[in-house]
């Protein structure tokens, strides 16, 4: 009897290590599973959570691959609140959003691969836009730079500012300075000045949201609404007081009424609208630019960042008129070298940097293309980038008289050559 049950005993040992070992398998595999589909104990995102994922993160140009797994997905969503709250409502309302994505300077189609919109960057978050010339790949001085000086890249105070304005290719202008050895920019819109929240946070924090330097270089940032914030032009000045450095300010403009437009429509790709809908974008925009008396509605804020003599006044009373240059920012689109010939000497950079070497006119595309230090040529768009839709050609005309006051004074005040409605 005694011999049956060990020879029972036996035979069935290898049945229990088989089940035991085929449980550690599926518990192992649970616990190791891949990004592939999630299993039943996981929440898994429906397509709508993921559209608006994707429109969140074009809002603070996070960029989002479209072939992310859920588990990416959980990722992704974590950065979203570097995304400035108020930067997402105001976007997505429509109306003008304090940041700047200035991707109308840019031809869309043809530079997916290079443009600034499809770079892993926020306008107002923590990664390195590829705007940084004269840096390495995550926006630190490059060693190449590096062999020129001694000493480390360290993060320093900006040198001068780009201040706005908004809509007027502050990005584009960015982009072309940083072509320069000596530009080191900061990796995004820091917003220290106009935003209470971060100016609040002192000095210091502004200096850490810069990229690093040498000591030879220039380093930078550019918030393209400073320019039309009332308090900001007292705050800078303060800034350059206390960090003992000479004020330079860069201001580019263009067309009061094309930029108005612009920032419109930069309203509309935010919500996704649809540009072929012409009669409900004209209604929009007459219902936003024109206020109940048929007059032009001097409250928006697109109107109001147009009135350039009037926010020009501010800064002069804060700064001479030599510490603030004024970039054409219509002829930075069709004349590019000329326009950063007069920038380079304002900033008196190195003057045996040739312009010509890394700004080409295409003459297959038919508008202006850069030389990058990674071998990337993005491009001045003839279109723009963004195109703009249909708008009503009465109001446009209303909007030129509005503006024919402030552009004389302007044309007055800066002796710019500028060609707009006088």
């Amino acid at each position: 009897m005694e011999a049956k049950e060990r020879f029972r005993k036996r035979s069935m040992k290898p049945y229990v290590v088989g089940i035991g070992l085929l449980v550690g398998i599926f518990l192992l595999s649970v616990l190791l599973r891949p990004h592939g589909e999630p299993s039943s104990s996981h929440v898994v995102f429906d397509s709508s959570a993921l559209s608006r994922t994707r429109t969140i993160g074009k809002v603070g140009n996070v960029a989002i691959n479209k072939q992310k797994s859920y588990w990416d997905v959980d990722k992704l969503m974590e950065r979203l609140p570097r995304i400035d709250p108020q930067r997402k409502l105001e976007s997505i309302s429509g109306e003008a959003a304090t940041g700047d994505i200035d991707t109308d300077y840019w031809d869309v189609e043809d530079d997916k691969n290079v443009t600034f919109w499809d770079i892993d960057d926020d306008d107002e978050g923590d990664v390195e836009t590829e705007a940084s010339g004269g840096l390495g790949p995550t926006g630190t001085a490059s060693e190449e730079d590096g062999n020129q000086s001694e000493g480390q890249a360290k993060k320093r105070p900006p040198d001068f500012i780009i201040i706005g304005a908004r809509k007027c290719g502050t990005r584009a202008l960015l982009a072309m300075i940083a072509l320069h050895p000596q530009i080191v920019s900061a990796g995004q819109e820091v917003h220290y000045f106009d935003r209470e929240e971060n100016y609040k946070q002192g000095l210091n924090w502004y200096i850490d949201h810069m990229s690093p330097s040498l000591e030879w270089q220039m380093t930078t940032e550019k918030s393209p609404s400073y320019f039309d914030f009332q308090h900001v032009p007292e705050r800078i000045k303060k800034y350059f007081k206390d960090t003992q450095k000479e004020p330079k300010l860069v201001l580019i403009v263009r067309n009061p009424v094309d930029r108005v437009v612009s920032d419109f429509t930069q309203g509309l790709s935010h919500r996704g609208t649809d540009l072929a809908d012409k009669a409900r974008i004209q209604a929009e925009f007459r219902q936003r630019a024109i206020d109940n008396q048929g007059n032009v509605n001097q409250e928006w804020r697109p109107i109001t960042i147009s009135k350039y003599s009037f926010h020009l006044r501010r800064w002069w009373k804060e700064f001479r008129q030599e510490q603030l240059f004024i970039v054409n920012g219509d002829n930075l689109l069709t004349n590019p070298i000329t326009e950063m010939k007069k920038v380079s000497s304002f900033l008196n950079l190195d003057n045996k940097f040739d312009w010509n070497d890394h700004l080409y006119y295409n003459e297959t595309r038919g508008f202006y293309c850069l030389h990058k230090k990674n071998g990337s040529s993005p491009c001045l768009g003839s279109t723009k980038g963004r195109t703009h839709p249909e708008i009503d050609a009465a109001i446009l005309e209303k909007l030129r008289n509005y503006y024919k006051p402030f552009n004389k004074e302007f044309k007055n005040m800066t002796g710019l050559d500028v060609d707009w409605d006088m």
